[in-house]
């Protein structure tokens, strides 16, 4: 620290005195090295030496925050406050286990890393936190765990056990690289063990010894990050849930590459595996190598990310998942494959999932009971359900699609049957008859106008068309269902209609924009209307912003194929974009595609009627530009339907021609429009 003094302007002083001072401040930061000397208590300095192992010498001293601990052949306990280190390692002992028990109700925290090493040594090395209730010991390590056995016959033990708790903030790593002894990781009773990154299970030798993680009892394994199986061959690293434990794992379960894949993964018949990121997972396939497998019992399927689907099927050839007892649909959407589905074998159940939680993709179930599907496509979810069938082999797939069928032919049954999606209903093994129900989330969605009278069918595809496959029951609500009669025959099923009363989605078929002239003209065409309110035409700069240029209205309901026209009599110069906006009753809305059109202001028209309005009578159209080219006129009504039309070669600059010459028009609106190879032309006629 520097101090300046400047002493003037004093009478008596004909000079400036400047004195400096220099203070030096030294700090000097340090950690003590301990070692075990003694069987005892941590915070007993008997047990500590500060020179090396068994020996007397210490400093009056036990370890504390910031110092380096190391314990062999010793039995060392921390049961009578809470302590703290820098960093612990735990050795294989040479002629005595080594033993280091939390207890007691106290915490040690470990600021850096825990190392558990049989260092080639041949007795035990042990890591054990226990005691019930408020006597339960805990343990924080700040850093990283590694158990590691680089040789030796010594096991390496690690133990949470009653009501400890283990928290661990970065990984866990279990490295077995020798010795004929196991590294072995155990969570009993109530005991919790909270990894805050990853577990890696490595077994990379030979030898009859194992990697073990084994859950007892209520006991918790929680990892936030990936559990990673390392491993030459089968039965070497085993996870094992006894019953009524619970693991949950918020990344991915990572194995070899196909005929590599070792890795037990043994939950028993009351355990529970839960699947709880908050990122994508990887849902992991059942199959393993050699004797290896993940036997599932119940599975819980909670992913709270925003990314869609939140499971993907590991290997889309691998066979898939099979659940033993049951599977929760909690949240998340497991995307699986033809060749690697979610199975529920017989006896198995699962819950009937929602919009947040069900299966894209095939859903198989095996057994004798009834079995509710919650099957769904991209961001669609509904369901599909069989009753019983009477062989408890029998093998039912389901899946859902979002789209529309191929083909939509249907035979005398059937009126019509949805545009808007279909089922995939598989049959194998069995050739039972079951019924079959349909489930709609939503009317308005399923395009569903009737659902309380007997014309809402179950359609099933016979190959060649749809056909009726009854109305053995329905649930006539919104939600609601419909059920078949018996089937014996199976594939393809939708919603059908015997008379077409419950119509088809609306269907765009076109949606066109052409610059004309001074103006715009906007054409479009759909196929088919349910519910529909009105058209609203919008366009934007810069296909962020839209205005809206006008409103139409729909025509509700219709099965018929209608032509709509409109006309922006001013045009934004240089480059706009437009889009049509279609509104439901409901207030519900969808888009169409954007289609640019540029204006120059100096662009000159190309088609006139006059007079406009009119009478009907008397109807003259101005053809501009097309000189030498083929053009036909056609005439239309509101409906979209040819009043007239005619061909022509125009063989002068400015043609004029009669429109309908054929007589008188009735009222209403037409647009008639000149179309040639390069161009086309569109004119509102207002007849009144």
């Amino acid at each position: 620290m520097n101090h300046l003094f400047i002493i003037k302007n004093f009478p008596c002083l004909s000079i400036i005195l400047i004195t400096v001072f220099t203070v030096c401040v030294s700090t000097n930061s340090f950690s003590t090295t301990y070692y075990s000397a003694e069987n005892g208590d941590w915070d007993d300095d008997d047990t500590w030496s500060t020179v090396t192992f068994n020996n007397s010498t210490n400093t009056g001293t036990y370890p504390q925050t910031g110092d380096i601990v190391f314990i062999r052949g010793r039995s060392i306990s921390a049961i009578n406050q809470n302590n703290a280190c820098a960093s612990l390692t735990l050795y294989g002992g040479i002629n005595k286990d080594t033993e280091f028990f939390i207890e007691g109700g106290y915490t040690l925290t470990v600021s850096s890393d825990l190392n558990i090493n049989m260092n080639g040594n041949n007795k035990i090395a042990l890591l054990w936190v226990r005691g019930s209730g408020t006597s339960a010991g805990k343990l924080v390590v700040n850093g990283n765990v590694f158990l590691t056995k680089p040789s030796g016959d010594g096991e390496v033990r690690f133990t949470a056990d009653q009501d400890a708790i283990v928290t661990i903030a970065g990984n866990m790593t279990c490295d077995h690289d020798g010795g004929n002894k196991d590294i072995n990781v155990k969570v009993k009773l109530k005991g919790q063990l909270n990894i805050q990154q990853n577990l890696v299970l490595d077994y990379s030798t030979s030898g009859s010894s194992s990697v073990e993680v084994h859950l007892k009892g209520d006991a918790i394994l929680d990892v936030d990050g990936n559990i990673q199986f390392i491993a030459n061959n089968y039965g070497k690293i085993e996870l094992i849930l006894d019953n009524n434990s619970t693991l949950k794992i918020a990344g991915n379960f990572i194995r070899g590459a196909l005929g590599s894949n070792y890795g037990l993964l043994d939950c028993k018949l009351t355990s529970t595996l839960v699947y709880d990121g908050s990122a994508p997972q990887v849902f992991a396939e059942s199959a393993g190598q050699g004797f290896d497998e993940f036997r599932y019992n119940n599975v819980v399927v909670n992913n709270s990310s925003a990314t869609l689907p939140q499971f993907i099927m590991e290997n889309k050839a691998g066979g898939g998942a099979i659940i033993n007892k049951s599977i929760m649909l909690t949240d998340g959407v497991v995307e699986t494959y033809a060749a690697a589905p979610l199975t529920i074998i017989s006896g198995a159940t699962a819950n009937s999932g929602g919009q947040g939680s069900y299966v894209s993709g095939p859903l198989k179930k095996i057994g004798n009971s009834a079995f509710i599907f919650s099957v769904g496509d991209s961001t669609i979810c509904t369901q599909l359900a069989i009753s019983a069938p009477s062989s408890n082999t029998a093998e039912f797939t389901a899946q859902y699609f979002y789209s529309r069928h191929p083909d939509l032919s249907s035979d005398a049954s059937l009126g019509n049957v949805s545009k808007e999606e279909y089922w995939r209903l598989d049959r194998a093994v069995t050739t039972d008859a079951v019924t079959v129900t349909l489930f709609w989330e939503d009317t308005i969605r399923s395009f569903i106008t009737d659902y309380t009278s007997n014309d809402l069918r179950v359609a099933y595809y016979n190959g060649t068309d749809w056909t009726d496959k009854g109305q053995g029951a329905i649930t006539s609500s919104n939600p609601g269902d419909v059920t078949s009669g018996s089937i014996s025959s199976f594939g393809y099923f939708t919603f059908g209609s015997l008379n077409g009363i419950n119509p088809l989605p609306i269907e765009l078929q076109s949606f066109e924009v052409h610059l004309n002239g001074n103006r715009v003209d906007i054409r479009w065409v759909t196929a088919s209307q349910i519910n529909n309110d009105f058209f609203t035409i919008e366009k934007s700069r810069d296909k962020i912003t839209f205005e809206e240029v006008a409103v139409m209205n729909g025509m509700g309901n219709s099965s018929s194929t209608i032509e709509y026209f409109e006309v922006d009599y001013e045009p934004w110069t240089g480059v706009s974009y437009y889009r049509m906006k279609q509104t439901d009753f409901d207030g519900n809305f969808t888009y169409s595609g954007i289609v640019p059109v540029e204006y120059n202001v100096n662009s000159e028209p190309g088609m006139t009627i006059f007079p406009n309005p009119s009478n009907g009578q008397g109807l003259l159209v101005s053809l501009e530009g097309l000189k030498d080219i083929e053009v036909l006129v056609i005439l239309r009504d509101i409906v979209g339907r040819e009043v007239w039309s005619k061909v022509m070669i125009i063989d002068t600059d400015t043609k004029v021609i009669d429109l309908y010459p054929e007589g008188r028009l009735s009222p209403g609106t037409y647009l008639a429009t000149a179309s040639s190879q390069r161009v086309q032309y569109n004119r509102k006629l207002l007849i009144k």
